[in-house]
């Protein structure tokens, strides 16, 4: 296991004991559930994964990386960890190389059609989320553009303002996407191009529903540290009473460990 160093903003969650008692899990899934397997499915052109595990009570939803798609979700044997839960793995654009993906409102509402369609499917209504790297930003912009959507998060080097990222990235591949996308490097921090797909422009927008876990490298330079570290300070000062976890592991990179991930969801 990872080392790691790790920091709670805000409220503290020994501090007040709630009891919550979950809805029943429905008595019916569609066939589709039952199979012990990923299974490939679609909403309008939206593709994605869903799976269950055990008898659900709520959604998981995982949010690829930067370079990924919705399969990727099937390469994290360790998310099969989690306990009573419907999984699901939106494509949200795929890679964050096109103007209907990295960061775009489009995408925020292709990841909500995929929540949207598994509620429905299922009956459930508690959604949590797990994303890593460009799926933490896409993560950190659903909760800001839609709140009360997302119990629980827990958000793995995510991406909080695209013009830093340009500027301190180590992966030239990031800032090719970036120029390809957005036509040239940021003119300043608060290039629009940049900054209206950026979590930055919307975190004012947090209202602390939401417990999130955020976790940074500590040797990463893909994306740096600053840019969790900003995510969670910019939460705290618009919820001052949220939950907000900052983790730092020390020897980590630009990485991503989907059993920590699981346990993070399940004790916060």
């Amino acid at each position: 296991m990872l080392n790691r160093r790790n920091l709670i903003l805000g409220a503290l969650p020994f501090l007040a004991t709630v009891s919550v008692v979950a809805p029943p899990a429905p008595f019916f899934y569609p066939g589709a559930l039952l199979a012990d397997d990923w299974v490939p499915s679609k909403i309008g052109d939206e593709r994605y994964l869903i799976r269950a595990l055990g008898r659900p009570d709520k959604i998981i939803v995982y949010l690829h990386s930067w370079e990924g798609n919705h399969n990727q979700v099937a390469l994290y044997k360790s998310l099969l960890g989690a306990r009573d839960a419907v999984l699901v793995s939106p494509n949200f654009g795929g890679r964050n190389d096109k103007p209907s993906a990295m960061g775009s409102l489009e995408s925020t509402d292709r990841i909500m059609r995929v929540i949207s369609e598994a509620r429905r499917w299922t009956g459930l209504t508690r959604v949590q989320v797990v994303g890593f790297s460009g799926g933490g930003m896409a993560a950190l912009l659903l909760l800001g553009r839609r709140r009360k959507e997302v119990e629980k998060a827990s958000l793995w080097v995510p991406i909080f303002d695209l013009a830093s990222v340009f500027d301190m990235t180590s992966n030239q591949e990031l800032r090719t996407d970036m120029l390809r996308v957005l036509g040239g490097p940021p003119e300043g921090p608060d290039d629009p191009r940049y900054l209206n797909r950026s979590p930055r422009s919307c975190m004012h927008n947090f209202d602390g529903f939401t417990k999130v876990i955020v976790n940074v490298g500590g040797l990463d330079t893909e994306v740096p540290k600053k840019n969790g570290e900003d995510a969670c300070s910019a939460m705290i000062a618009c919820a001052p009473d949220a939950y907000v976890s900052l983790v730092e592991w020390p020897q980590m990179g630009h990485g991503f460990d989907a059993a920590e991930a699981i346990r993070q969801l399940e004790s916060a």
